[in-house]
């Protein structure tokens, strides 16, 4: 392409298609600007000015087309002469795939980065939620000794336990985020899941709308039971946070058979629903159109994940002013498991060392499970070394990521000092997002607990490991 005083003096096929113009004929005598979104153009005639003063040669730079939005283009050019007058000879070559080539691989950086920050921060949040969860236990146990119950108190902890769950659903999300769930999927009843998934959100729903459920007797389904609850929740609030705050307001939840060899479970709203613009990206991570503190944008870009992994489907159909129906159809199982129902007592009184690096949660732990059991408590695997080879101890409650040694490196030590201990551990984690450590964690086969936990999740979890050392 030759320009002369910015016109299209001449023009090859190739360079003519790039710029969208119908034919050669067509462009020749035009601006070449014409082409040029507004502030390409602008750039285009300061550097074609700069280069007919100075001679430099215009390096290669990235142009939009008008007529083709999607598509860059890279012109590099340098000063010409044309018929004996000064002119610009321009090179045009099309980088669309190069360009999105590169953005992919920016927002893959990005993602990666802001996922280890994303992990870390999860991290941390689930250590002072953990013994937020624990004090308001002690609490609600404190009350109930009282000969009466101060007013609207069990209302405020309900209120400050629900806080505690949406803070911890939120924690997962990141987890899920920074790294991929590999429990494997196995048989579940998927009516258990979405009551727990309806009790978590039931402070948010039973004052915005009314709810509708459809549960038909279905088979078992493959998933991750924790994993599905986590989609659920989410779906469930989207839908409570496009309610427009109508009277007849309704969310319907459908358990029901898709075919022969699925299971449907949807939830349907009655509110702002979703434009077709929004609908292009709404599974992308950290895409939202909540208010600031709404939401992350997270959520359904997990959950598509989390069911796609496990083989299942994620689809959202909506109408804009109507409302949504998000589906998650997932394989059915054939028949379900035999279930062995866990021992809830809490047994024997036992001799535990509790292990945690945090002292809020060590302190704690170790006055709820003083209540119940012969505490010993330390700061540090180095300390759970020394104690575990002065004392005898049935069950060890250690946390995963510490500084110095690790919970891994306690369980391989006991090993070597103490033989048979190392099986006694339970771990607690905040999220073990280092994949050699999560995976060292997954190979020892012990007993993981997820912070924040309740009290009767870790007496549970210490009676279990008790019993089997036996």
């Amino acid at each position: 392409m030759i320009l002369e005083g910015g016109l299209i003096v001449f023009i090859n096929a190739v360079a003519a298609r790039l710029l969208g113009v119908g034919s050669i004929e067509a462009a020749l005598g035009t601006a070449v600007t014409s082409y040029l979104p507004p502030a390409d153009a602008q750039a285009t005639v300061e550097r074609i000015g700069r280069m007919m003063r100075t001679g430099e040669v215009m390096p290669a730079n990235e142009y939009g087309v008008l007529a083709a939005p999607e598509r860059t283009v890279e012109i590099k050019a340098m000063k010409w002469e044309w018929q004996g007058r000064p002119a610009v000879l321009a090179f045009a070559r099309d980088v669309t795939e190069r360009k999105a080539l590169q953005q992919h691989l920016v927002r893959a950086d990005r993602l990666a980065a802001v996922g280890t920050l994303a992990a870390g921060v999860a991290h941390e949040i689930n250590n002072p939620l953990t013994y937020i969860q624990l004090s308001l236990q002690l609490i609600e146990s404190a009350l109930e000794k009282l000969p009466e119950m101060p007013e609207g108190v069990p209302d405020y902890i309900r209120d400050a336990q629900h806080g505690i769950e949406r803070v911890a659903a939120i924690t997962r999300s990141l987890r899920m985020f920074a790294r991929a769930d590999e429990a494997p999927p196995c048989p579940v009843d998927p009516v258990p899941v979405l009551d727990r998934a309806l009790e978590i959100v039931g402070h948010d729903l039973r004052h915005r709308a009314r709810l509708v459920r459809r549960i038909a007797e279905t088979p078992w389904v493959i998933a991750n039971g924790s994993r599905l609850e986590q989609v659920l929740v989410n779906l469930l609030l989207n839908s409570i946070q496009s309610l427009r705050g109508r009277e007849d307001d309704t969310i319907t939840v459908e358990l029901c058979a898709a075919g022969t060899e699925h299971v449907a479970l949807s939830i349907t709203d009655t509110g702002s629903g979703i434009s077709p613009a929004v609908r292009e990206r709404i599974f992308d991570p950290f895409f939202t159109t909540k208010a600031v503190g709404e939401g992350m944008g997270l959520g359904l870009a997990v959950s598509k994940s989390i069911i796609d992994s496990i083989g299942g489907q994620l689809e959202l159909t909506s109408t804009e002013g109507t409302g949504t129906t998000a589906t998650v159809t997932l394989r059915a199982h054939e028949a379900p498991p035999k279930v062995v129902e866990p021992d809830p007592s809490i047994g024997e009184p036992r001799r535990v060392l509790v292990v945690d690096d945090e002292a809020r949660v060590r302190e704690l732990l170790g006055i709820v499970l003083g209540q119940f059991h012969d505490i010993t408590v330390v700061d540090g695997g180095e300390a759970a070394i020394a104690a575990a080879r002065d004392g005898q101890f049935d069950v060890i409650v250690c946390d995963v990521m510490m500084p110095g040694l690790s919970g891994v490196d306690v369980h391989k030590q006991l090993a070597a000092v103490v033989p048979g201990l190392e099986r006694r551990i339970v771990f607690i984690t905040g999220g073990t997002f280092v994949t050699d450590v999560a995976e060292l964690v997954s190979a020892t086969g012990n007993r993981v607990i997820q912070k924040p936990f309740d009290v009767e999740q870790i007496l549970a979890a210490i009676a279990e490991t008790a019993r089997a050392a036996l």
